[in-house]
């Protein structure tokens, strides 16, 4: 199966990986039969994930979208742990309250 996206946190055993619409993280260390932490759509079904990276605390991934087909913003940032979105946030001129004229952006980076 083909992965759009995939990430490694640096100082601890976790991964992410994008397929498609779906965000699938692991624990690659655990003992566990089943490494998976936990699985989510960030964007809904309908969009394609173009990148994910880890912010530096280990709980939240920034997921991108290059998804034109909706109205909604682009770059989600997720915590981990409840999937819930904590902030979201677009550069697109597809969004119906951007000034801008830009394409939706195609990657993500925490510095």
């Amino acid at each position: 199966r083909q992965h759009d996206a995939l990430v490694q946190f640096p100082t601890y055993p976790m991964i992410a990986i994008g397929c498609g619409s779906t965000v699938t993280t692991w624990n690659y260390a655990s003992s566990t039969s089943d490494n998976v932490v936990r699985t989510f759509t960030p964007h809904g079904n309908n969009a394609i994930l173009a990148d994910v990276a880890w912010h530096q605390n280990g709980r939240v991934l920034a997921t991108c979208s290059t998804s034109t087909s909706t109205e909604e913003d682009n770059v989600i940032m997720t915590d981990i742990s409840t999937s819930s979105q904590i902030m979201s946030f677009s550069n697109s001129s597809t969004k119906s309250n951007s000034k801008t004229n830009r394409p939706p952006a195609t990657s993500v980076s925490y510095g």
